[in-house]
Parts: C-alpha cells; structure tokens; sequence
C-alpha cells in the first residue's frame, strides 16, 4: 500500500511476504506441470517492482530457492513511464528495460503508446506512438548477446523461447469493426519484425 512505502519496517515485511508467496507459487506451478510463473514491472512505487534496480532484486530474491519453476519478469513497452512519481534515465526508457530484462523474459508486453502514458494502442496508423518494433527487437538481441554481464543472470537462464505479446485495450467508445480493423493492422505491422513462425538469435 501507499502507506507501507513511508515505513521500512512494514514495507520489508510486505516485500518478505510478496517474495515468500511467489516461491510458494513456483513451486505449487512446478508441481501442476507449469514451465513458469511471471510477475509484471510497473510504473507506480506502490505496484513493485517499479524500477531496473527493483526488478534485478525481485528476480534474485524470488529465484533463491530450492524448488520451483523459474519466476520471470514480464517486462511492458508502455510501463517505462513513472515520471510522475520522480523516476528518470533509464527507468524511462523501454529499450533499457528490455536491453536489461529481454533475456530474463518469456513474455513481453507490447503496445503502442507515447513515452509518457501506457496507452495500450494497437499498432494501427491512426494510433501515433513511440514505440517501434526494430527498437524492441535490437533491444531483445542486445540483452540475450550481454545476458551474463546482467546482475541478474546467476538467477535465470534464458527461456527457450520469448513471445513477443501484442497488449492492445480497446477503448469501450469503439464498435468491434474498427477494433478488428486496428487488430488486423497491428498484426500486419508486427509481421514485418516477427514471420509466422518466429525469428531465431544467436547468441
């Protein structure tokens, strides 16, 4: 809560509890046959992890453990936008969080949005924004080719594979035509990065 972030004491129980439920979980995943649980980084203090820094320390504390499934970040284009809240540099920047934590993902969270705002627009061209999908893609490659220089990387190896998630929310103003439509452009737009049946990086 709001108020547990002005007391340490009660905010390193709350983080102790958030950790120690997540294991719970991986391991409880593990024994229903999953492959990984995830948890998302935000742009609200109260919503951690809400910063590189936060994020590094929850994926080492979570995957320091005996059993379990992997517990990986989901790492969202339209989440680097905390300036409200004092973040600046790199927090605001969704290439450093993917060129940070792309090689830790099995999931990506893509949208079209400004650098201010999490949108989640749909790639459509009457949806302007700053995302660009060769930004992720060189970002992505960037982060599994350094993965081992990360603070990270003695906690996680990367996933076999990273899904590349279109996170559009329609506004509840539209008809479904016009949502399909600006459907049917994002996928047109994302297929000109990511074929049918994927891309492969060497590294």
């Amino acid at each position: 809560s709001v108020e547990a972030l002005s007391q340490p004491r009660i905010l390193k129980e709350r983080y102790e509890t958030v950790i120690r439920s997540l294991q719970e979980l991986s391991a409880y995943a593990e024994a229903r046959g999953l492959s990984a649980i995830f948890f998302e980084q935000m742009y609200v203090p109260s919503l951690k992890p809400h910063t590189l820094a936060e994020t590094t320390r929850y994926i080492r504390d979570a995957n320091a453990k005996s059993s379990g499934v992997p517990i990986r970040p989901v790492v969202d284009v339209g989440h680097a936008c905390g300036q409200a809240y004092g973040l600046s540099g790199d927090d605001l920047l969704y290439e450093k969080w993917i060129e940070q934590f792309g090689a830790a993902c099995q999931v990506i969270h893509v949208q079209q949005t400004r650098r201010d705002h999490s949108s989640h627009l749909p790639f459509a061209p009457s949806c302007p924004g700053d995302i660009r999908m060769e930004a992720i893609l060189e970002a992505l490659e960037k982060s599994l080719r350094s993965y081992e220089t990360r603070e990270w990387s003695d906690a996680l190896l990367p996933p076999e594979e990273i899904v590349l998630m279109l996170e559009a929310i329609p506004s509840t103003a539209q008809n479904e035509t016009e949502i399909l439509e600006q459907l049917r452009q994002s996928c047109e737009y994302m297929r000109k990065y990511v074929p049918r049946e994927g891309l492969t990086i060497t590294y």
